[in-house]
């Protein structure tokens, strides 16, 4: 955990609490499938903050497509209205596009890299940065 992810972590946690507390007072006792929406906002915070901490290419893909699956979840979670349900689709296409092209960039900076570490590949590119000569 290096600085920038410490205060992402902070971030992401605190502004999923802050939306917890926000839903506790929203919705009401008798609302339908409350457990659900719930347990799916846990979910979506949770890979949010996997996102966050992961330290490995294709860790972090996966917790990126549990937060487009999420996403569809709670945006279509109102499954009786037409609109709900056309924007949680929408979305689903839109983070899976971006998905798959960002597959296709893990993978190639992986195999490039020779390691799908994060670190390691900070790394690399640190250490090749101080074995060139500065261009002036």
């Amino acid at each position: 955990m290096d600085p920038l992810a410490w205060v992402m972590s902070l971030l992401v946690l605190g502004v999923g609490a802050l939306v917890l507390l926000y839903c506790a007072r929203y919705f009401k006792r008798k609302d339908q499938d409350l457990g659900a929406f719930g347990a799916q906002l846990l979910a979506f915070a949770g890979a949010m903050f996997g996102l966050v901490v992961a330290d490995d290419l294709l860790l972090l893909f996966i917790f990126w497509e549990l937060t487009t699956i999420l996403s569809y979840l709670l945006i279509g979670f109102a499954r009786t209205r037409l609109a709900a349900r056309r924007s949680a689709l929408q979305a689903l296409m839109v983070t899976t596009a971006g998905g798959l092209a960002m597959l296709v960039g893990v993978i190639m900076l992986g195999q490039t890299a020779g390691t799908y570490r994060i670190s390691a590949i900070l790394e690399q590119a640190t250490c090749s940065r101080r074995a060139r000569p500065a261009p002036w």
